[in-house]
């Protein structure tokens, strides 16, 4: 899933609103809410990692990251750089590396910094023992547990977007360096105290030296795990309860049902995919929308042109979702 930052057609605007009767973004303004975490998607109370360490020259590397954009919108590749510079030792995993180029030719990270993210990182499987694929997801947590620290910078500064990198980080037994939304406490588990936040600090050294701090300090960084043993906050089990906790496309189907009736038909397309239109109706105590159209779900579309000369009762404005590592 990708914010406004990057599809400004989905922010929710007086424009948007105005011409869509039900509008579902990550916004939690949406009419239908969709959100990363959830129940069943991540395991919030995975232990602190034991796994061992990756080491290069004899040190134990601090942190895991997973920067594909190098043209993220919120600078934090930056951020990455100053912390390398401020002794905070990092491997990226994602595809914004040596010899990656932003759009306008130039590197996002100096060869010196770039080649430091590189440097003895673990080799990522890319196939299981029985010779089928890996999925990005099992071969990202087969490596982040390894590091004490994982950089969860998003690839933009949006309220209410908190992707699966917060999430990864809690699941992999390892302490979340987030980057991105500024009400991320209201989506932590844990709320304040589970992880850093980069806004939390006045600059990337004072950030940079709390790593460090943590790092050579064992009692202080358990601290950030301690939240494992009690109930998540308040705030996160309210957020879950009104949205993950039923799925989006059950909870559509009722926002649905609600305005318009038994009865209603909408059309279905894709944004994404352009893929043909389809019609389904939808009656009291079933919602009839077929695999193919949760995919359109997830992928992101547009609800709102009619088939075939037909009224449409229901527009519906669904934001877009590209897949992997941003």
């Amino acid at each position: 899933m990708e914010s406004e930052a990057y599809y400004p057609s989905v922010a929710l605007t007086r424009d948007t609103l105005s011409r869509y009767d039900v509008v579902t973004t990550t916004r939690l303004g949406s009419d239908v809410p969709i959100l990363y975490p959830s129940w069943g998607s991540y395991d919030f109370y995975a232990p602190r990692s034991t796994a061992p360490g990756v080491y290069v020259g004899g040190a134990r590397v601090m942190a895991y990251a997973a920067i594909s954009n190098c043209a993220a919108q919120n600078g934090r590749l930056q951020v990455l750089a100053a912390l390398l510079d401020a002794g905070v030792t990092v491997h990226n995993y994602g595809r914004c590396r040596q010899g990656a180029r932003r759009a306008d030719g130039t590197t996002p990270l100096s060869p010196a910094a770039a080649a430091a993210t590189e440097a003895g990182r673990v080799a990522v499987a890319q196939a299981g023992a029985d010779g089928a694929p890996v999925s990005w997801v099992a071969a990202k947590m087969a490596v982040l547990p390894r590091y004490k620290f994982t950089l969860a910078f998003e690839n933009s500064a949006v309220p209410d977007y908190v992707s699966e990198k917060l999430y990864h980080a809690f699941a992999g037994g390892s302490l979340p360096v987030y980057m991105g939304a500024p009400n991320v406490a209201a989506f932590a588990p844990g709320g304040r105290g589970s992880y850093l936040d980069v806004a939390d600090f006045p600059n990337v050294a004072a950030l940079a030296a709390e790593i460090r701090r943590l790092d050579a300090d064992d009692a202080a960084y358990a601290e950030y795990f301690a939240w494992k043993t009690r109930p998540v906050v308040p705030a996160f089990e309210t957020l879950l309860a009104r949205t993950s906790d039923t799925h989006i496309v059950c909870r559509l189907c009722i926002k649905l049902l609600t305005l318009f009736g038994p009865a209603v038909t909408v059309a279905v397309a894709s944004a994404v995919t352009a893929a043909p239109f389809e019609e389904h109706a939808l009656s009291d105590g079933e919602c009839p929308l077929p695999p193919p159209s949760l995919s359109y779900l997830t992928a992101g579309g547009i609800y709102s042109r009619p088939l075939a000369g037909q009224a449409l009762p229901a527009r519906i404005y669904l934001r877009p979702q590209l897949q992997g590592e941003g």
